[in-house]
């Protein structure tokens, strides 16, 4: 993925180490976290008092 060629690039890493993907699965399962707390504040939904946030 062209994605992960750029990312490997530019931090330097070589093509194909797979730190590349590491790097872009942990991104996209942030911003999909981020957009579902995005869409319960939108709805009034909230997590339970005693959730623990392990993902920052």
């Amino acid at each position: 993925e062209r994605q992960e060629q750029l990312r490997s690039y530019l931090m330097g890493w070589r093509d194909g180490s797979g730190t590349a993907a590491t790097y872009n699965k942990r991104f996209i399962r942030q911003k999909g976290f981020e957009a579902a707390l995005a869409l319960q504040a939108g709805n009034g939904t909230s997590l339970p008092e005693d959730f623990k946030d392990d993902h920052e």
